[in-house]
């Protein structure tokens, strides 16, 4: 009888302690996780600058398209900037620059007729998407699984206004040295973006976006030769778990009864009275 009592009160108390609130990170928006195959490089001479542009529908993006678009700002004829989304199978996407400088970007805007990142970006594509989904403490996060050199990766948010004209930016600056096969978390606090143009403030951008744009910037001549690949982008936020109602007076009583007995029940034990 003894030993059932212990246990008893025991359980008691650890369930009462379970009442304590606690705090879960999850997804809010996946932006992109690099499933639908995707091709495109450029290898003429440069300077003068040479580009390519291509988009493509993917059900795994943010808005349902995919605008990539390659830039080469320095290098000789057959020195490729190259970018591929899902080579082989894998779900990634892999920059891939000879001993040459340039950029790729990503950008996300729904459908239009023009995936340059520059002249082509429909600031009004995504339709004002909640990049925070209502959590706490939101933040951007990628996965880079290789990366010889390093660099920075800029992202550029619209808030959804026609004119293009409210936006906010953010940089991630991912190391070099990042063997292939590894998973490196990196990630960036909306809250620390930078506001740009007439944007009145980073909530009313990030909870009403419109375009995304994403681009891995290699044209300094520290990035040159930069091969990197990325498995996702999406951002992530808080949301405080439910507790179990919150002990009465009379519970916390029992609560510490049940941490006596737990404790007396163990001295009786090593007792050998039981």
């Amino acid at each position: 009888m003894r030993i059932r009592l212990a246990v008893t009160v025991c359980a008691a108390a650890l369930l009462l302690e379970s009442g304590i609130a606690r705090a879960a990170v999850i997804d809010a928006v996946i932006i992109d996780t690099f499933e639908t195959a995707q091709a495109l490089e450029v290898e003429d001479v440069s300077p003068p600058v040479v580009s390519a542009a291509h988009q493509i529908a993917a059900g795994e993006v943010v808005g349902g398209f995919r605008d990539l678009f390659v830039s080469k700002t320095a290098g000789d004829t057959g020195e490729r900037v190259r970018a591929r989304v899902n080579p082989s199978g894998l779900d990634l996407l892999r920059m891939t620059i000879d001993d040459a400088s340039g950029s790729v970007s990503t950008t996300y805007d729904g459908h239009d007729a023009d995936s340059n990142p520059v002249t082509g970006v429909n600031f009004t594509g995504l339709g004002g998407i909640d990049f925070t989904a209502g959590l706490l403490d939101a933040f951007l996060e990628m996965e880079v699984n290789f990366s010889d050199v390093g660099g920075p990766v800029r992202f550029t948010v619209f808030q959804n206004v026609a004119a293009g004209d409210k936006f906010a930016t953010g940089t991630i600056n991912v190391p070099g040295g990042i063997p292939s096969g590894s998973s490196v978390i990196l990630t960036k606090e909306l809250s620390t973006f930078v506001l740009g143009g007439t944007a009145a403030s980073l909530g009313e951008v990030f909870t009403n976006v419109g375009a995304l744009i994403m681009t891995i910037d290699a044209t300094a001549l520290a990035q040159q030769g930069w091969d990197m690949r990325m498995n996702y982008v999406k951002t992530r936020g808080t949301i405080d778990l439910p507790a179990a109602s919150i002990p009465e007076p009379a519970s916390l009583t029992l609560l510490g009864l049940g941490l006596l007995s737990c404790l007396g029940f163990r001295r009786v034990v090593m007792s050998g009275s039981v």
